[in-house]
């Protein structure tokens, strides 16, 4: 019977229509079953200002549809940053998190290298760039980047999808203040001189957003520095901590210019560029 009613729906609707229709009739007929896949099937989608759909994000729960509502307005400095890329540069996302930034760089034809040590972000950033397409465009490494290469942890702030404010190997914030953890998880780090060693690749642009720990992954990238093939990075520092302000005299060490900054309370970016 139920082939039969499948057979026929499928005759009368369109295709489109057709698997919407059939898609709530299964929910209906299995609910405990049909209904879970439903809801994680749900995306929300970015547009652009003619209201084209850009990119998807899989609407998993935690903070994932506050960063896609947010995405033009909470850091309008980064999409504007990566909008002025080059054609077709090398972008490294360290501290992808869900992947939004990653993905408008994919979107915008760049070949991008997300790293995303954190569970919950590392499987949405996953499911975003498959379901985008963007296979041959983004590659993703659940790795830890620092100064040294070493078997760690990760201490996790809150522990939910899109969660932010964790940090490797030691518990602070970008502030460099302790927090406590939620959850602790596994983790292994390396330094980004030995990853490009390594792989041969080499970004054009580099955005770090690790929460507290951008100092050691400045240490950990003095030779990619030297080589002067990044053009320019966005960096979140706060200047009450004193990390921080050493990430920008090693900057400027390298002859990189600090372009813009938001001088506000807390953390905030930075976009420093190849003089």
């Amino acid at each position: 019977i139920m082939n039969k009613f499948n057979q026929n729906l499928k005759e009368l609707l369109p295709n489109k229509l057709y698997h919407r229709v059939y898609g709530y009739y299964l929910i209906l007929r299995h609910p405990k079953k049909e209904l879970p896949n439903y809801i994680l099937k749900k995306k929300y989608f970015i547009k652009d200002n003619k209201k084209n759909n850009l990119f998807s994000l899989r609407l998993m729960g935690g903070a994932i549809l506050g960063r896609g509502t947010t995405f033009y307005t909470k850091e309008p400095e980064t999409v504007n940053w990566i909008k002025n890329f080059d054609k077709e540069s090398v972008f490294f996302d360290i501290g992808a998190n869900i992947g939004i930034y990653s993905l408008f760089a994919a979107k915008l034809n760049h070949s991008t290298v997300s790293f995303e040590p954190e569970s919950h972000n590392f499987a949405a950033l996953n499911i975003n760039i498959n379901d985008n397409n963007f296979e041959k465009k983004i590659i993703s490494y659940p790795i830890s980047l620092d100064e040294k290469m070493i078997i760690s942890q990760l201490n996790i702030f809150k522990f939910r999808f899109g969660g932010s404010g964790h940090s490797f190997d030691r518990s602070i914030n970008s502030q460099g203040k302790e927090f406590a953890t939620s959850h602790i998880q596994g983790s292994i780090s390396i330094t980004l001189d030995y990853f490009c060693e390594e792989t041969k690749i080499y970004p054009d642009h580099v955005k770090i957003d690790v929460d507290g720990n951008e100092l050691r992954v400045i240490k950990g990238m003095k030779d990619l520095l030297a080589s002067k093939k990044i053009k320019s990075i966005l960096i979140e520092l706060d200047r009450t901590f004193s990390e921080h302000i050493k990430v920008i005299s090693i900057l400027k060490s390298f002859d990189y210019k600090l372009l813009y900054y938001n001088d506000k309370d807390g953390a905030s970016n930075h976009i420093f560029d190849l003089n």
